[in-house]
């Protein structure tokens, strides 16, 4: 079920003109010993994500604090809350 609906959310993006790189999880493992390699920076982000959500932060409020903490400069692309995606065509 989880599965479907990332599926989902990534066609919906795709359709809406997004250009999405998805990254193969053993493209970050380790090739001696196949383990996963923990990247430090993306992970005190992803660690900040999920305390945001667990606090009850809105996914607007997070998009918002990840486009200052992580795209600061408006040439760069920023995060967005999920919405209109789920109205998309692939969803319907």
């Amino acid at each position: 079920m989880q599965r479907d609906i990332c599926e989902n959310y990534i066609r919906a993006m795709q359709y809406e003109g997004w250009r999405l790189v998805e990254e193969r999880f053993d493209d970050r493992a380790d090739p001696a010993t196949k383990q996963l390699v923990i990247d430090d920076q993306e992970a005190t982000l992803v660690r900040a994500f999920f305390e945001r959500c667990a606090a009850g932060a809105s996914g607007a409020s997070i998009a918002r604090w990840a486009n200052g903490q992580v795209h600061p400069s408006a040439s760069k692309p920023k995060a967005r809350p999920v919405g209109g995606e789920l109205r998309a065509p692939p969803f319907l």
